[in-house]
């Protein structure tokens, strides 16, 4: 996961040090008058290809959600903070949250085919 390759024709900004790439695809978001807004679907990643996961306000906190991540067998690291979505507009903006720092995904287990493990009746 960790060496994304986007092609040409991928719509991607790099927002302070989050690549947001837009992937295609429309969601629906809560607007501001708390109507359905269309947006473009998006993926986001640090400068080492890690995917984003998600912020956290503290540090601390990031790094409880790691030690939990690694417990399920997923590597995660504290990068930095990843832009948010202005409601009105749809747009990336900067982070401007003072302590807020990024969690992004190493990688993650591989699906094992091995049924071995589950429990039958």
């Amino acid at each position: 996961m960790g060496d994304f390759k986007l092609g040409d024709s991928v719509r991607k900004e790099v927002i302070d040090g989050v690549t947001v790439v837009y992937i295609g695809g429309t969601l629906l978001n809560s607007g501001p008058g708390n109507e359905l807004v269309p947006i473009k679907g998006v993926e986001m990643y640090d400068a080492a290809g890690n995917r984003f996961y998600s912020n956290f306000d503290s540090i601390e906190k990031a790094n409880q959600v790691i030690t939990k991540l690694a417990e399920e067998g997923i590597t995660a690291v504290i990068g930095p903070k990843a832009p948010l979505r202005d409601n009105k507009t749809g747009n990336f903006i900067p982070n401007r949250s003072e302590n807020t720092v990024g969690v992004f995904i190493v990688s993650v287990p591989e699906k094992s085919d091995d049924f071995s493990i589950h429990k039958t009746r």
